[in-house]
């Protein structure tokens, strides 16, 4: 019994600063930062938005942070995420930097499970029973997150189970459980080279994805 990756939903980047000033951000340099596309700015008390197409990706500035998201299903490798960070952080002039980080949300399916919320609870919760006396009920399904650190790195891993659905085989069903995982930096500068940011941003993903799918060994 195993799961495999299925599908990326959506990956991000959030760079923290101390203070944000958004009116002193250049909304000409916010609108050329990528090439062929067409953004559309949205500002509202305290936060502007911008949203590529039809690049699918879009820039949040808001609560001092500076948010890139990335839409498209396709692998960090092909991802503009570093590249777009970099050509941000120079907008922001006098912005000191307190942490960064990625944010990851990919779904695992599996043929061989059909509900995906009472696997994770026999994975995870192998004395369910004495939780349950506790709860005076039956837990339907489960959840869990995980938060751990690694050498210079903190990580927020969760496991989320979806309904079974429907294959284009009659009569097959593969159950989903999405992975939403946080890495967080307590850096205070970017690594100088986008080769080195885009680098972390693949070695991340491949390391979150791997251990899912250890974890959901069983």
């Amino acid at each position: 019994m195993s799961f495999e990756l299925e599908k990326i939903l959506q990956k991000n980047i959030v760079v923290l600063y101390e203070a944000l000033d958004i009116s002193a951000i250049s909304r000409d340099g916010v609108r050329k930062i990528l090439d062929n596309a067409e953004p559309l700015l949205n500002e509202f008390p305290g936060a502007l938005i911008v949203t590529y197409q039809p690049a699918n990706i879009q820039c949040i500035f808001a609560n001092r942070r500076v948010q890139i998201t990335d839409f498209n299903s396709t692998p960090p490798t092909e991802s503009l995420i570093p590249k777009l960070t970099k050509k941000v952080a120079a907008l922001i002039k006098d912005g000191k930097l307190v942490a960064y980080g990625f944010n990851f949300i990919f779904n695992f399916s599996s043929p061989d499970v059909e509900q995906p919320g009472l696997f994770l609870k026999k994975v995870f919760l192998p004395e369910s029973k004495v939780i349950e006396q506790k709860l005076t009920g039956t837990i339907k399904e489960f959840s869990p997150t995980f938060k751990f650190p690694r050498k210079d790195v903190i990580y927020t891993f969760t496991l989320v189970p979806e309904e079974a659905d429907s294959t284009a085989q009659e009569g097959s069903k593969s159950s989903t459980i999405r992975a939403q995982c946080n890495v967080h930096y307590g850096k205070k500068k970017l690594p100088s080279a986008i080769k080195q940011l885009q680098k972390e941003f693949e070695c991340q993903f491949d390391f979150l994805v791997d251990l899912g799918e250890k974890l959901l060994k069983g």
